[in-house]
């Protein structure tokens, strides 16, 4: 018999320190709000990007609903691109328990992140981790 476990403080979806950053000078700017803390404007004004995201963290835990409100241009629909991987993060990373990788509508990859980044099942979800880094993956807590 198996005993399914629902534990309310499991963290489901775990967003630390999330950034993004558009623009032509946008990795020059990443570093820069790295290594010297720039704010929005300063961005905008050293590097002419823009924040769209700017560091974002959130948990979502079993059973809880989550709403992402604010105004026109305050980077809602930024950060749910960013959850479930439209666009890339600048910075920080985002990781569910599970992920799925679809290829027209059939699914070719269920894990955790990091098995799905560091062991690909084909060529297709290979080139969709490509440009992840290792080092910035981040398990969610149990």
């Amino acid at each position: 018999m198996n005993t399914v476990i629902n534990d309310s403080n499991e963290v489901l979806v775990d967003c630390q320190n999330v950034w993004k950053i558009f623009g032509a000078r946008a990795p020059a700017a990443v570093k820069a709000v790295s290594e010297r803390g720039l704010s929005k404007k300063q961005v905008l004004q050293d590097f002419d990007c823009v924040v769209g995201v700017s560091n974002a963290s959130l948990q979502v835990r079993r059973g809880e609903i989550f709403c992402i409100m604010g105004f026109s241009g305050s980077g809602k629909s930024t950060r749910i691109r960013l959850l479930n991987r439209l666009i890339e993060p600048s910075l920080g990373i985002r990781i569910g328990d599970w992920i799925a990788i679809m290829k027209d509508g059939v699914i070719v990859q269920v894990g955790a992140a990091e098995d799905i980044v560091t062991k690909p099942a084909d060529d297709y979800v290979s080139d969709f981790v490509a440009g992840m880094s290792r080092i910035h993956l981040v398990k969610a807590h149990p």
